[in-house]
């Protein structure tokens, strides 16, 4: 059983000697179903992670800065950004860490300093391949 009562398991999670939040960093989009999305894998995230939150880059909320400090707010002590991006670029190496204020590995939130990692992006992966061919023959189907 996993710290905070479900099952599997991530160390320094509720329940442990830390708290961990996960903020699911995208990109955002002026099409709302772009949001729909997000929540998704918010959802799913939330099946791994007590503290799961979603931030965006520009055109939705909250933004990346508001999904921060939400996590905070609800406990965390260190923060893990998990990016749905595919590849490292600007928005990864500048964006993201001068828009949740990242120096040092850290942010400070309301006098506090909390840790803050961001994950690799997804990048090349079998996994997500799949997902690819999967849509791929599924159009092929309609041609």
């Amino acid at each position: 059983m996993r710290p905070g009562g479900r099952p599997g398991g991530t160390p320094g999670l509720k329940g442990g000697k830390e708290v961990r939040g996960i903020l699911l960093a995208l990109h955002g989009s002026k099409d709302p179903s772009w949001s729909e999305v997000a929540e998704g894998y918010r959802r799913l995230l939330s099946e791994h992670f007590e503290l799961v939150e979603v931030g965006y880059l520009e055109y939705n909320s909250p933004s990346l800065r508001e999904a921060l400090e939400a996590l905070v707010s609800k406990g965390a002590d260190s923060i893990v950004v998990v990016p749905l991006f595919i590849s490292l670029g600007t928005h990864l190496k500048e964006d993201l860490p001068r828009t949740l204020g990242i120096t040092g590995g850290y942010a400070e939130l309301n006098g506090r300093k909390v840790s803050v990692k961001i994950a690799d992006p997804i990048g090349v992966d079998a996994r997500v391949a799949e997902v690819l061919v999967e849509r791929a023959r599924s159009a092929a189907k309609s041609l």
